[in-house]
Order: structure tokens, then sequence, then C-alpha cells
């Protein structure tokens, strides 16, 4: 039965997907080059999950977290540098430090401008 995330549940679906993405090449490429988000694979992934769960939904397979989704809906997609950092965002750029921020600026903005551009009549 499928299972609505809580605020509680934050924590551990990071360390879902940070085991998701452990092996994907350009999460490996990000986290060699910078030790301090390498440090902490769980506490990145948990600012998405934070984000889609302010703007959007979460969801597991079940209360135990074997796998999550979480998405943000077209008309809502488009969070603000503050809406993140309100989200919590905060605290993750405060650990992993500014050259990691702007690397992940790097390779966010790009997918997130095509994201935008084919989604754009979809809300």
């Amino acid at each position: 039965m499928p299972y609505l995330l809580t605020e509680e549940d934050i924590p551990k679906a990071g360390a879902v997907l940070a085991d998701a993405f452990s092996r994907d090449p350009l999460w490996n490429r990000v986290f060699e080059k910078y030790p301090r988000l390498n440090a902490e694979p769980a506490a990145f992934f948990e600012t998405p999950v934070r984000i889609c769960r302010r703007f959007g939904q979460v969801w597991a397979s079940s209360p135990a977290l074997e796998g999550v989704m979480a998405w943000i809906p077209a008309e809502k997609s488009r969070v603000t540098f503050w809406q993140a950092l309100r989200s919590g965002a905060l605290g993750l750029f405060l650990r992993i430090g500014p050259a990691a921020g702007r690397a992940m600026e790097r390779i966010f903005n790009p997918m997130e401008r095509d994201r935008f551009e084919y989604t754009a009549g979809l809300s």
C-alpha cells in the first residue's frame, strides 16, 4: 500500500535516495570532487525530499520506505531560491560549502531550463 511521507520520514528517505543514486556516474563525479558533500550523501538527498513535500508529494512503497518517489506538479515546479531556503536548502549549503553549491547550480540549471521548456504548456 503506498505511503505518504511525513516530516519524520525525511532522513530515512534521504538515505534511500543516496543508496539508489550511489552508482550513478553523475553523482559519483560530484561527490568525488566535493568531499564535504560526499561525507553526507543522505543529508544531500533530504533537501529535494523536503522541497517536494512542501510543493508537491513524496510517496514510498510502504512505511518501511523500500523505495521513494517525489515530484512537484508543473504549475508549482518553479521553486525560487527563497522557497528552497525555507524548505531546508540553507542547512545543506552550510554543510556542503559554497563550491559544491555552485557545482549544483552548474549541473541543475541547464536541466531546469530544459524541463521548463518542455513542460511549460502542461500546467
